[in-house]
């Protein structure tokens, strides 16, 4: 980058740092300092992110004046989440708890804390100091998490799991190759689980209940993830398996009511779904994004009555 292009760049900052002091004065402190993983409390009165302005990541809770209010409020508050550096914060959707992602002296290990927003009740509710850890997303309206770990007999592999931080009660979801939880349905009947490296990615819909699951994705992909609608009879699809750009696709919301016994194989337990071939089928045929567009797939939060929204991108985005 030439001297007049980092110039350039640098006066587009700092007149963004400025716009955001006069807009948001209560919170110009987040342009001084690297602040990531940005979480608003699910009564919007709490703005969570990870920065460094005490010269380490931690997390810090700065509240909010309400909408169309310019009453001033109180500084930003450090969490107390111990000594090791974090790299991601949560909020559950009843606001009642924190999960946040740490590194044990900022190195690849990752443990998964859950906490109150007073700091209180913590604990450790994925991982160990010698493994991996991560949040994947919270079900609708209450205290459960999904979560993956490394596995205790394969280090190259993550578990998932479906915990309920307030009991420490967890379900395994499936297992593999850099797991991750995407979605939960609103009663929590199902869960979509990603398995799979890039380039080699699937997508599952399981049964939190059995733990039986059925394929919604089984070409190889790179971008794979999904939500449920917000009446559960769908789940949306953004991937680009069988095709060069990001689609949104959809298939069905749930297994049939009454499936057939399930059959065992050495990848597990899985249902035979009827339905499975027409999902796959749904999941080729994209309904936005064309050959020249790549689509992603916006999604609001997750009380009753939000439904999820499609954006479109132009290919040269």
């Amino acid at each position: 980058m030439s001297a007049a292009s980092s110039d350039e760049a640098g006066g587009f900052t700092r007149r963004r740092w400025a716009r955001l002091a006069a807009e948001f004065p209560d919170l110009d402190w987040l342009a001084g300092q690297t602040c990531t993983s940005p979480a608003l409390s699910p009564d919007s009165s709490t703005l969570a992110v990870v920065s460094d302005r005490d010269g380490a990541p931690r997390v810090w809770l700065s509240p909010l004046a309400p909408a169309g209010s310019r009453a001033p409020v109180g500084p930003p508050v450090r969490l107390d989440t111990g000594e090791d550096y974090v790299r991601a914060v949560s909020w559950s959707p009843d606001g009642e708890w924190l999960c946040v992602t740490t590194a044990p002296a900022g190195g690849e290990h990752t443990v998964v804390r859950a906490l109150h927003p007073d700091g209180s009740g913590a604990r450790v509710v994925a991982g160990s100091p010698t493994g991996v850890a991560a949040i994947g997303r919270w079900q609708p309206g209450g205290h459960v998490v999904g979560l993956v770990q490394s596995s205790v007999t394969d280090p190259a592999t993550l578990d998932a799991y479906a915990v309920d931080v307030c009991s420490g009660r967890r379900r395994q979801l499936a297992s593999g190759p850099a797991a991750k939880v995407c979605t939960f349905s609103h009663d929590g009947r199902y869960a979509v689980v990603r398995l799979g490296p890039r380039g080699a990615r699937r997508l599952l819909l399981v049964d939190t209940r059995t733990g039986s699951s059925a394929e919604l994705l089984s070409s190889d992909a790179t971008i794979a993830d999904a939500r449920f609608a917000p009446d559960d009879r769908m789940i949306y699809l953004h991937t680009d398996a069988d095709r060069e750009f990001v689609r949104c696709s959809h298939c069905p919301g749930s297994l049939p009511a009454t499936p057939s016994p399930p059959s065992s194989s050495p990848r597990g337990t899985r249902l035979s779904w009827s339905a499975s071939r027409s999902t796959r089928r749904a999941a080729r045929s994209s309904r936005y994004g064309t050959s020249r567009d790549t689509a992603s797939l916006s999604w609001s939060t997750w009380p009753a009555g939000n439904a999820g929204r499609y954006r479109r991108h132009p290919r040269r985005w």
